[in-house]
Formats: C-alpha cells, sequence, structure tokens
C-alpha cells in the first residue's frame, strides 16, 4: 500500500539521518513470492522521488540567495547546483576508502583463468584480479569489478543519468550460470532446485556485503567544516557551497557528494536477464554517490554457512543497518511464485509450476523461515485487486 511504501521510505531516510555516516544499508528478505523486490522498488522510487524535489527546491532557493551550504575554501567559490560543479573543502579522503578496500582485497588469492575450481564449494574463496584501477573478484561463476580510478569518466555513457539518493541492489545476479550448474556432480538435481542457497555464488554476496560495509564511512572522515587544504572539485551531487559559517553547517540527508570526494569508488555487480534466465555481468552499478543501500535478498539474514557472515559482518562494523523481513502465507505465496513460473517460461501452466513451487520454493521458504535471524521490522505482504501490496505486520 502506498501509505506503507511512504512509512518504510522515511524510515529509510531517517535512518541515514541519525547516522551521521555516509551510507547506510537495508536488507530486505522475504520468502519466495513475498514481494522483496516489488517493496523494495516502491521504496527507493519514494526516496529518490523526494531527493529530486529536494534538489529542485534548494535550486531555486539558491537562485535567491536565501540557503546557506557547506562553505569551501575563503576564495568564496560556490557549487552550482544547475550545473552540479564547484569547489567543495574536504579532507583528502580517497585513501580513507579506497585504500581500505584495496588494502581488504589483499587477503584474496591471485586469480588465474587456469585454475580449477570446485563448482560446488559453497565456501569457495573469492579470487582477486588486478588490471590498473581494476579489480576483479572471481567467483565460481560471477564477478564483482572495483573502479578504483575514481575517475568520473570511467564506465561513464555520454547519457550518465543524474545521481540518486537510494538504489536497489537485488542478490538475483548471483546466481550460479546454468554453464556452471551443467558442472555439478548431479547437474539435473542443481537445476531443479536453482534458487537454492547452493545454487548462489554465495561467497561472492558476502564479499559485495562487506565492500559495502567499508564504504559507510563517518561523515567527519571526509567534512572539515571548511578549514582543510584540500579543494575537491565536484562533477555532481547535490552540495551547495557558499561562503558564509563553514563550522554550522553539517552534511545533509539530501547531500550528494561524488567518488572523488569521498574515496568511495563505484562498484559493479551482475544483474539477472530473465529472458536469457542467466546473470549478466557488470549489469548493475551501485554509484559512489549512493546513500541509501537497499540490499534485497532471500539468504541475506540466513544462520547457515557462508551466508551467516553478512550478519556477522554487520554486527562487527559501525555501518548503520536495518533488516526488514516480509511475511506471506503459504498458500498466497505459492499461488503467487508458480504464476511468475508460467509467465517466465519455467512451466507450461499453473498447475506445474505450483509442483515446482512444493519442489524448491516451499523447501527454501522454510529455511529461511526457521533457520534466520531476527529482523528489525516484520512486513504483511497482501493481495489488492492491482497486484500485491504490503502493510505493516510490527
Amino acid at each position: 500500500m502506498d501509505t506503507t511504501y511512504d512509512q518504510l521510505a522515511r524510515r529509510a531516510v531517517d535512518l541515514l539521518e541519525a547516522s551521521n555516516r555516509y551510507r547506510v544499508i537495508v536488507l530486505v528478505i522475504g520468502s519466495p513470492g513475498s514481494g522483496k523486490s516489488t517493496l523494495s522498488d516502491k521504496v527507493v522510487e519514494r526516496i529518490n522521488k523526494e531527493y529530486k524535489k529536494h534538489r529542485h527546491a534548494s535550486s531555486l532557493e539558491s537562485d535567491s540567495g536565501t540557503m546557506d551550504g557547506i562553505a569551501c575554501g575563503s576564495d568564496g567559490d560556490s557549487y552550482d547546483q544547475h550545473t552540479n560543479k564547484g569547489k567543495l573543502n574536504l579532507k583528502s579522503s580517497e585513501f580513507l576508502v579506497r585504500d581500505v578496500l584495496i588494502k581488504q582485497l589483499g587477503r584474496f588469492t591471485k586469480f588465474d583463468p587456469e585454475d580449477v575450481i570446485s563448482v560446488e564449494d559453497e565456501n569457495f574463496p573469492p579470487r582477486l584480479q588486478t588490471e590498473g584501477d581494476r579489480r576483479v573478484i572471481h567467483g565460481r561463476g560471477t564477478t564483482i569489478e572495483i573502479d578504483s580510478s575514481l575517475s568520473p569518466e570511467s564506465h561513464e555513457s555520454s547519457e550518465e543519468p543524474e545521481p540518486e539518493l537510494a538504489q536497489v541492489i537485488p542478490m538475483d545476479g548471483f546466481h550460479l550460470p546454468v554453464a556452471t550448474l551443467k558442472k555439478f556432480e548431479d547437474p539435473e538435481f542443481a537445476i531443479l532446485r536453482r534458487g537454492s542457497p547452493f545454487t548462489f555464488d554465495s561467497t561472492m554476496v558476502v564479499t559485495l556485503i562487506e565492500l559495502l560495509t567499508d564504504t559507510c564511512i563517518d561523515i567527519s572522515d571526509i567534512q572539515d567544516g571548511g578549514q582543510g587544504d584540500n579543494q575537491t572539485r565536484c562533477e555532481s551531487g547535490d552540495v551547495r557551497l557558499n561562503k558564509g559559517k563553514p563550522r554550522d553547517h553539517k552534511l545533509g540527508k539530501y547531500d550528494i557528494l561524488p567518488g572523488k570526494a569521498t574515496g568511495i569508488p563505484d562498484i559493479y555487480i551482475p544483474d539477472f536477464d530473465h529472458a536469457l534466465k542467466d546473470p549478466t555481468l557488470n549489469g548493475i552499478k551501485i554509484a559512489s554517490t549512493t546513500r541509501i543501500l537497499i540490499v534485497e535478498g532471500l539468504y541475506l539474514l540466513l544462520k547457515q554457512e557462508p551466508w551467516c557472515r553478512i550478519q556477522t559482518c554487520l554486527s562487527s562494523t559501525k555501518a548503520p543497518n536495518e533488516s526488514w523481513k516480509l511475511e506471506i502465507d503459504r498458500q498466497r505465496a505459492s499461488t503467487r511464485v508458480a504464476r511468475r513460473h508460467v509467465s517466465s517460461g519455467i512451466c507450461q501452466d499453473l498447475e506445474s509450476g505450483l509442483e515446482r513451487y512444493e519442489l524448491n520454493d516451499g523447501i527454501n521458504r522454510n529455511l529461511v523461515d526457521e533457520h534466520s535471524y531476527p529482523c528489525d521490522l516484520q512486513i504483511c505482504s497482501i493481495d489488492q485487486p492491482y497486484g500485491e501490496s504490503n502493510g505493516f505486520c510490527k
């Protein structure tokens, strides 16, 4: 329901505002058919809509000279929201994040394309490939790419969209490719159970969460109140810089900074192509500017290895995070999933779709319901005449 989506959007923004961090992470989990993707998309849509409204209002107030902003240097140069350019007085933070990530990657074994890997090893340690400023992490069938150049030109097209405050980060792209599943000892069973934990590139999901928590940096690490010596030229973002009272301004919840200012690199992860029914490498860019990361996936709170390392990572760091779980009764979930199987061409009719649900999706549902860590918020997934929707449980 619209009211619920609005409440969740405000909740995520409030988490960011209270965090004193550049980034926050929200995990969205739920059994198959619960509506994780729908909820995540709707919440992000509302957050970004409010961000754009704020951006527009800030531009108008900037024109009238009524707003203060983060002060830049004593020369009084200001940040122009219309052109997204200006000078921002920040600490030299390139090395605070980028170099931390690179150091963390040092624990990985060097990637060798000639290596023979165990495709059925759910605890397979990822391998690292370094090519200039590119760091590519290889799993059993997917990759994560880190662009550590902090260059706005890298990977960019001439039609690069404007930065947004929030982004959905789906785990679907970390399904093992069919070609990898065919290498299993029992490929027929692996393909039948696709979507189960062992058919995901699970350590890659864990690695991604670890990388993202490292980018949830303290705002004080990048902002020095206008007194620092380093002026970083901003190419994108939503921060106004005016001559005024440098110590009075704090980075606001709707302020966005470029990677050059924060030291946060762009990260590329696989997307899932439903037409090909396989992952597409580098299909999703997690922009360095994004501040609210809505990570959506079935097993993000699962207690079994290696998934349980996600909770360990989040609880052992200072990265602000919340977890939301969607609840749905089995009958409605099975009907939703069966219809999805038919529409995607996996099953020929609703009856076979329901049968597949019991053979696979229903088993995964039981696993998630019975063996997941507690969540911060439960949300009821309900049906509306126009489709699935959601409302708070407790």
